[in-house]
């Protein structure tokens, strides 16, 4: 016998809300060029904006102001994103200053 506090069975959404738009291929495309261009674009530092001793990798940075601000690692992206407008302006400086120097 069913038990009269069982919880009732979860609903099921609505199969034609559930359902995502298709992507056209020009879509996909348009997206893997402006991801390309995105690889492209040297970053502004070459040494890691939160961590200045270590390299930073092209591949984990954000674009700020235009620019596109290198990390070492995703943490200090995720360090980077608890920052605000002036903390960042100073250690996007400071990095650059580092990377200028190395460059000598």
């Amino acid at each position: 016998a069913a038990k009269a506090d069982a919880m009732p069975a979860a609903k099921t959404p609505d199969t034609a809300a559930a359902k995502a738009a298709p992507v056209s291929d020009a879509t996909k495309a348009q997206a893997v060029a402006a991801a390309e261009k995105l690889k492209a674009i040297k970053p502004v530092n070459e040494v890691c904006v939160v961590e200045t001793d270590d390299d930073a990798d092209a591949s984990n940075y954000v674009m700020w102001k235009g620019q596109k601000v290198a990390f070492c690692c995703p943490g200090c992206v995720g360090t980077w994103n608890k920052w605000d407008d002036a903390k960042r302006t100073a250690a996007v400086a400071r990095a650059v200053e580092i990377s200028a120097a190395r460059a000598k």
